[in-house]
């Protein structure tokens, strides 16, 4: 019987039979409700480790017992783990990148409680292969049991969502805990230090035989998959239209050397994304673009899915990931160099590489490497490519000729000129010019590297690289670089919605080819306007949701021509309380600087000069 048919019978019932009625059937319906939406439907993780209820994640709940064989070839059960004191359940993922920066946190933390009675088991709950999992059991020099949950009998006990997941078991198989191991990473951010250790907490706790003061947290990973609709679209398959998608908007960086942390090339290796493209996508964090579709451009480098795109990734996803016909599938793509620009005609490279560790904080890197050119060189495109790019952040590259910085060192005003010969930004490695257009690389240039390392769970080496294409000629119009930024920040403690702005008055005609926002992890917004001469003022750039993790470079479709005399605003917005979760240390007075705890306001962007109106004859 229908719904509809059961309230109409029900609307003819005595009053008190009829109310009696309708809350049994309000309370069938609710019931169904959730038991889908527990289903099928779980939120989304959390970008921090924020609490949760305890009642809703099951803290105090005995856990049901699952039954695993771990990598090594030995049998074992929760409830016969945690019985012999508290069991720790650490959810891990080979090529999630919050996961691996946790890895050496596991062996920290397995080393320090081992002798106190606790247990700690790694479950990979990513679909990784057997290779690549004992290939990281080696990497991390991981000692505990580690089990391959691929018939995912350790998550249909706990339910983790995400790859970084953990879960504290007492003797009793009672959950006392779950959630994140601390505070230190987070979807959209990386703290140097940590500031809460909610898994360290709770296992002292635990051993004292108390009360979890915090008991239940989000934990920022990578999702988990669940199980899909079964309800499949026969129409929208991988094969059909799914791989076209992912070919265009997802592999230049999701193969191997492309930077990405796993590859996109099949559809098994999609499939077992599904959890994240689910949520990248829907959230539009993928592919990475934070322009404000409605100010500035068009942008020739404009990398947003379409609507249309969106709508069919999302269903896809739902639909269970149908695979489709093999004979539907385009050819697959290829890459006839590592080089986004193409094969270089030259490439310049640090001249030993240099050591980043697994953990800490790294200074900036300054290295001098002399170029051999018998001539000068214009360079028509360029790309910076480090050697061990899971570690870079950032990184920049200046030009010096005899001692002499071909760069301006003084400002005029809030701006300069020129700046940066090449940059690599999260999102961004190369910069490619319009025809008659190209940067010159004087005869004898010294090339200066500026890198930024950000160690990320393991131990790297890295060995910076500048890769240019050359012009055929010497082109109509010399490509440079400009800045404009803000020296007087000064960011109260707590101050929640600081704002900042820095202006550059164009001193000869120019025409603007892109332009980069640059701020800290106190950054919520971005705008650049325009002011003509006239005062009449154009927006040309907004960034309205700022991610320090990505500094993409926004390039004009169109080259905009503004006269002399022209002003360039930039202004940026920052949260400096207690409720951003990027934010260091919310306590103190925050000043411009260059470390990432201090703060930035730069607007850097591509130029070259227009010819001048010949004077008036006389």
């Amino acid at each position: 019987m229908r719904a509809s048919h059961l309230i109409a019978a029900v609307l003819m019932l005595p009053t008190m039979m009829m109310m009696m009625l309708m809350l049994m059937l309000m309370l069938m319906l609710s019931a169904a409700a959730c038991a889908a939406s527990d289903e099928t439907s779980a939120p989304s993780p959390a970008p921090e480790a924020r609490a949760l209820d305890p009642t809703a994640a099951r803290i105090g709940e005995p856990v049901a017992d699952a039954a695993f064989t771990d990598t090594a070839g030995a049998a074992g059960t929760l409830v016969g783990c945690a019985a012999s004191g508290p069991l720790v359940i650490a959810c891990v993922s080979v090529d999630c990148p919050i996961s691996r920066k946790y890895a050496p946190r596991l062996v920290e933390l397995d080393k320090l409680y081992r002798e106190r009675g606790v247990t700690v088991v790694v479950v990979d709950c990513a679909e990784d292969s057997d290779e690549d999992i004992r290939a990281a059991i080696a990497r991390y020099g991981f000692t505990m049991r580690v089990v391959d949950d691929r018939d995912r009998s350790i998550a249909k006990a706990l339910r983790p969502r995400t790859t970084t997941d953990t879960f504290v078991i007492d003797r009793e198989a009672r959950l006392r805990y779950r959630g994140a191991i601390d505070d230190r990473h987070g979807l959209t951010y990386d703290r140097e230090e940590r500031a809460r250790e909610f898994l360290v907490d709770a296992l002292e706790a635990v051993l004292a035989d108390k009360p979890v003061a915090l008991p239940a947290t989000a934990a920022p990973g990578c999702e988990i998959a669940v199980a899909g609709s079964d309800q499949p679209l026969p129409h929208l398959t991988w094969t059909k239209q799914i791989n076209r998608i992912v070919q265009r908007s997802c592999q230049d960086c999701h193969r191997p050397e492309g930077g990405a942390p796993f590859s996109l090339l099949t559809y098994d290796q999609a499939k077992r994304k599904r959890a994240v493209i689910q949520r990248a996508v829907s959230t539009r964090t993928m592919p990475p673009w934070f322009a404000h579709p409605a100010v500035g451009g068009p942008w020739s480098n404009d990398r947003r899915l379409s609507d249309q795109d969106l709508r069919a990734v999302t269903a896809w996803i739902a639909a269970d990931c149908p695979e489709g016909d093999p004979a539907d599938a385009p050819p697959p793509r290829t890459w006839t160099s590592e080089w986004e620009i193409g094969e270089p005609d030259a490439v310049v490279q640090l001249q030993k590489p240099i050591e980043v560790p697994a953990q800490g904080r790294m200074d900036y890197q300054y290295v001098y490497v002399p170029t051999d050119f018998g001539e000068d060189k214009w360079v028509q495109a360029v790309e910076m490519r480090p050697t061990a790019p899971q570690v870079v952040h950032h990184a920049q590259a200046f030009l010096v000729l005899d001692g002499k910085k071909l760069y301006d060192e003084k400002r005029r005003g809030d701006g300069r000129l020129d700046c940066y010969f090449a940059a690599m930004v999260p999102g961004d490695r190369c910069q490619v010019y319009p025809a008659g257009t190209a940067r010159l690389l004087p005869k004898g240039a010294t090339i200066m590297f500026e890198v930024h390392y950000v160690p990320n769970g393991e131990a790297a080496r890295d060995q910076m690289r500048v890769g240019m294409v050359f012009a055929p000629a010497k082109p109509t119009h010399e490509v440079h670089s400009f800045d404009i930024s803000c020296s007087t920040i000064a960011i109260p403690p707590g101050a929640k919605d600081y704002t900042a702005t820095a202006r550059f008055t164009l001193p000869v005609a120019a025409r603007l080819l892109a332009f980069q926002p640059h701020m800290h992890l106190r950054g919520t917004s971005f705008a650049l306007d325009l002011t003509l001469p006239d005062g009449s003022k154009r927006p040309l750039l907004s960034v309205p949701t700022w991610d320090f993790r990505w500094q993409i470079s926004y390039r004009m479709g169109v080259p905009l021509d503004v006269p002399a005399g022209s002003t360039l605003t930039v202004t940026g917005r920052y949260d400096n309380s207690a409720d951003n979760p990027a934010n260091p240390d919310p306590t103190a007075m925050v000043r411009a600087g260059g470390e990432t705890t201090d703060e930035m306001l730069v607007g850097f962007g591509e130029w070259h000069a227009l010819p001048q109106d010949p004077p008036p004859a006389p």
